[in-house]
């Protein structure tokens, strides 16, 4: 008999014990998925972080890539003076396609506001149609070329000369010695043209001197 009046409370205990130990497992449950999606939020924080630092690493390959194309287009806009042999050799063949004697009478490193020039004085010869068109493609160069001097001449036995004064915006690399010789440096093939090379504006004769007789 008191088996059977126990039964209920037996049953009751039971069920209490079930519930228990379900909210227990619940309770372990949860705090297992918390802390796995934490984990889970921290590596998708490191994905994106590593994924902008990839962005960012991009962008600066890219900047890099254009700086190092950019400094090449400056560059090729002065002429370095260890490379002024090349420079005048294409000189004297821009005159020789014009019809135009090209002498160089002196070239020398000089400054101009601090930064590094070459002074370079050219003796031209030929009819003044050929010369006058000769000072333009100097000045059309694509170089950083002002004209200081212009004084042109008629002799009725020789012809026309010049005298041609330019600066040159220089970089300096190794040491040139100034020369002045009265002969013309020796001829040879112009240097090769540099892609991507920027072409500058006309450049202004405005302060130089120029006369014709």
């Amino acid at each position: 008999m008191n088996r059977f009046r126990s039964s209920p409370l037996l049953q009751f205990t039971a069920a209490a014990v079930v519930c228990v130990l379900a909210v227990a497992g619940y309770g372990l449950w949860r705090a297992r998925v918390a802390a796995l999606s934490a984990q889970v939020s921290g590596i998708e924080s490191r994905i994106q972080a590593a994924s902008e630092a990839s962005t960012r690493l991009s962008s600066a390959r890219v900047a890099l890539a254009q700086l190092t194309s950019d400094e090449a287009a400056v560059q090729a806009y002065f002429v370095p003076e260890a490379s002024v042999v090349s420079f005048i050799d294409a000189l004297q063949a821009s005159g020789k396609s014009l019809g135009v004697g090209v002498t160089v009478a002196s070239v020398s490193a000089t400054k101009v506001g601090g930064r590094s020039a070459l002074d370079v004085s050219l003796t031209l010869t030929g009819s003044f149609d050929a010369i006058m068109r000769m000072v333009g493609a100097v000045e059309y160069a694509p170089y950083d070329v002002s004209v200081t001097n212009l004084a042109a001449s008629l002799d009725q036995t020789k012809g026309w000369s010049a005298t041609l004064g330019i600066l040159v915006g220089s970089i300096t690399g190794s040491s040139t010695p100034s020369t002045n010789t009265g002969t013309p440096a020796p001829s040879g093939t112009p240097a090769a043209s540099t892609p991507g090379k920027v072409v500058p504006s006309p450049v202004s004769l405005g302060g130089s001197s120029a006369s014709y007789l």
